[in-house]
């Protein structure tokens, strides 16, 4: 998870104005407080961040899966999602339309027979999930 981090931290710091320091610090001790891992497929995790108006959502997917603890060393897909506190309603919508999508019985499967981000997208906004608005 922390090689994760940082592969990733200068993109998500870039797009809502904070270090990529921060950005892993705070993805860490969020981990460190408390698991994010759904099962041994899925992680999720997320943080509050400073200042108004700002939210972000990265998707990665890894074949050969992401250790983030001894029981959860494998995990394939992760939703990294940061919001500021106004957007809290946006954020736990998010979080419910993320469930409904991954609760398919054909995610998982679609989710590593695809070849590449444009398929990925698809899955994600062409699937008959429920949309929470």
């Amino acid at each position: 998870f922390e090689d994760l981090m940082q592969s990733v931290s200068s993109t998500i710091a870039e797009e809502i104005g904070m270090s990529e320091q921060e950005v892993i610090t705070r993805f860490l001790t969020r981990q460190n407080e408390s698991n994010t891992a759904i099962s041994e497929f899925l992680a999720i995790p997320h943080i509050v961040l400073d200042g108004e108006n700002k939210m972000f959502l990265t998707i990665i997917r890894c074949k050969s899966g992401i250790k983030f603890t001894e029981e959860e060393s494998k995990i394939k897909a992760v939703f990294l999602l940061g919001g500021t506190k106004e957007k809290r309603l946006l954020h736990l919508k998010t979080l419910a339309s993320i469930a409904t999508l991954v609760s398919q019985s054909d995610f998982q499967k679609n989710w590593m027979k695809a070849n590449n981000s444009t398929e990925i997208k698809n899955l994600m906004l062409l699937s008959n999930r429920k949309r929470f608005y």
